[in-house]
């Protein structure tokens, strides 16, 4: 077993479930043209939300290429960055992200954020970000850890937010709690909850786990026959915190984080707190463990675009603790043609440490029909998603979740839907990044979430669609990049606007630089430097940041040739390597070993409906 070094207490075996044996390039959805510019000195390509083949052109210097989420993964299609006729043995250097020091740190039109590094023996250089499979002409590597959750190639919703992406570099830390206001949790006979749940916090109120974490059903209007059959808080939970990787069931977005879970009285359930008093709890729990604290509120009140009078002393809360975080439904009556997003997710308007979210399709809706994936989820005369000032982001809705039923039983929905749906993703992807840097405060995860987004609407900012999808591996990568010292002896940082600027880098004992020589992709060269000095140049509009990898000692890697059918793609590889039990160990130099290696690490129902009469946000 293989430990990842990024993800604590978890040990990662290879999994192939979803990947191919071999390149099959027709299984990518698009082919996307290098069409800009050839004298720019750097050529920017993003791809869609399905899957995408980028092709490496050597007639830029620098090929900056961001994948963006792949909502075809689970078909096997996956974002693919094809070096066309570059054989392996022409990768000169390779740097792969980490959250410590992997990758390159690189200036975005929306700020720094950390990539994936190579660079070619003909100079040109190549940062790639949500990436699912490099691809030259005699072998491929696959980049991304694949659960072995039953469900997981079903989970559409998770690979279009490019959640596989992110968790080659987070899956979660506890430096974070989440906090998860709702209906409570399905329990059967046993007070048990769903087997595909992590472990759970809930408060005690002395009466009994019954009183306060179990979710009662609430039946619609009142009506005792109502046939309401979703155990609401059990579905949201399973989207932020399933069991992941157990090899049952459904992948939730964070592995590792603790979560808290109380039954609010939107339900009007005995022994309910009420949105201030269970705030107030998980604050006080957070605090006790020196947490950041996420809460997942997916439920509100229609008021179109005001402050509900009963969620007064709420806002008051809200105010008094800027750094806990509040991810809230925006509602579900857009369909009515009428702006405003629900109480209390209007006070993200207002408030740096609210977030406010909207619900998209993905291919198609519950009823089949073929959707635009990202489009703001409107059926005529049913529900919407609520859209307005204050509408911050959007995610994926209509999806696989685990579920309870009223006898007891346990089982997954798999159209769970609504902003309620939608509002877990956004939760599970803050606690991500958070747990990637958990010195950020709430407000700048929320500005890293909105700067990273998938634009979707009209270009920048719209009341529609906030600032878009939210992303992500984007957003992990945004928030490494801020976390990275810049003063550190392993990190030089240049800003290179002059011509032919030249700049030398320092480094100190045990730190190291991935070298490969040009002549095979299996040399290595291990450099321990004791304050060797090395030059870089790089030409006008060039901005990067350069790393070397800390290193201890050296280690050795015994390796056979690849032997490859180029006529049908077919690569059979004769590959055994002595491998570092640490995929961010790179005393293994050379492009091939580092990749390999990276590969075996990292692969290896409802629609919406009126829960509460003015309460869930379903």
């Amino acid at each position: 077993m293989f430990d990842t070094n990024n993800n604590e207490n978890n040990t990662f075996e290879p999994n192939n479930n979803l990947l191919e044996a071999n390149v099959d390039l027709s299984n990518n959805a698009y082919s996307l043209d290098v069409t800009q510019n050839k004298t720019d000195a750097v050529g920017y390509f993003s791809g869609t939300l399905g899957a995408d083949n980028f092709v490496i052109d050597s007639q830029y210097k620098l090929n900056v290429i961001s994948g963006n989420g792949n909502i075809d993964y689970g078909l096997a299609k996956y974002d693919t960055l094809e070096f066309s006729n570059i054989s392996v043995d022409q990768v000169e250097e390779v740097n792969l992200a980490n959250t410590d020091k992997g990758g390159i740190v690189f200036e975005t039109k929306n700020g720094d954020r950390v990539f994936d590094y190579i660079a070619l023996d003909d100079g040109t250089k190549v940062l790639f970000e949500s990436i699912d499979r490099l691809v030259f002409k005699d072998d491929f590597f696959n980049l991304n850890f694949n659960p072995d959750d039953t469900y997981f190639h079903d989970q559409w919703n998770l690979h279009m937010i490019g959640v596989q992406n992110a968790w080659r570099l987070t899956t979660g830390s506890d430096d974070v709690l989440i906090g998860v206001q709702d209906s409570g949790l399905g329990i059967d006979a046993d007070g048990k909850y769903h087997s595909d749940l992590r472990d759970t916090l809930h408060y005690d109120n002395g009466n009994g786990v019954f009183s306060n974490l179990k979710d009662e059903f609430f039946k619609e209007a009142g009506i005792d026959s109502s046939p309401q059959t979703i155990s609401h808080g059990t579905s949201v939970q399973g989207i932020i915190a399933a069991d992941t990787n157990n090899g049952t069931g459904i992948a939730g977005i964070n592995w590792n984080s603790d979560v808290y879970h109380i039954d609010n009285d939107v339900d009007n359930n005995p022994g309910d707190l009420s949105s201030v008093e269970a705030t107030q709890q998980m604050i006080d729990q957070a605090n006790s463990q020196g947490q950041n604290l996420i809460i997942n509120m997916s439920w509100g009140a229609q008021t179109f675009g005001n402050l509900h009078p009963n969620h007064s002393d709420f806002e008051k809360l809200v105010a008094d603790n800027p750094n806990t975080m509040f991810v809230i439904a925006a509602g579900n009556f857009g369909h009515l043609g009428k702006e405003g997003i629900d109480s209390p997710a209007v006070l993200a308007k207002t408030y740096d440490n609210v977030i406010a979210v909207g619900a998209s399709w993905g291919n198609k809706d519950a009823t089949g029909a073929a959707q635009t994936p990202g489009t703001r989820i409107e059926y005529e005369d049913v529900w919407g998603s609520a859209y307005g000032e204050g509408l911050t982001l959007m995610a994926p809705s209509e999806v696989l979740a685990t579920n309870a039923t009223r006898k007891g039983g346990f089982d997954y929905s798999f159209k769970f839907g609504g902003t309620s749906a939608a509002t877990p993703h956004v939760t599970g992807v803050a606690s991500l990044v958070w747990s990637a840097n958990p010195n950020l405060t709430a407000a700048e995860v929320k500005e890293i979430l909105s700067e990273t987004a998938y634009d979707l609407g009209k270009e920048g900012y719209d009341l529609e669609y906030g600032h878009g999808l939210v992303n992500a591996d984007a957003a992990v990568r945004r928030a490494i990049a801020l976390g990275r010292d810049d003063n550190s002896s392993a990190i030089a940082k240049t800003n290179t606007n002059n011509h032919q600027a030249q700049t030398s880098f320092s480094f100190s004992d045990n730190d190291q630089i991935i070298w490969q020589a040009a002549s095979s992709a299996l040399a290595k060269t291990n450099i321990n430097h004791h304050q060797a000095q090395t030059s870089f140049s790089f030409s006008d509009n060039d901005r990067i940041t350069w790393q070397a990898a800390s290193s201890k000692s050296d280690r050795s890697l015994d390796t056979t040739d690849n032997q490859v059918d180029t006529d049908d793609k077919e690569i059979t590889e004769k590959v055994e390597l002595e491998l570092p039990t640490s995929l961010f160990n790179y005393e293994a130099a050379g492009m091939k070993d580092i990749i390999e290696l990276s590969g075996r690490v990292l692969q290896d129902e409802m629609i919406s409906s009126p829960l509460y009469a003015e309460s869930l946000a379903a």
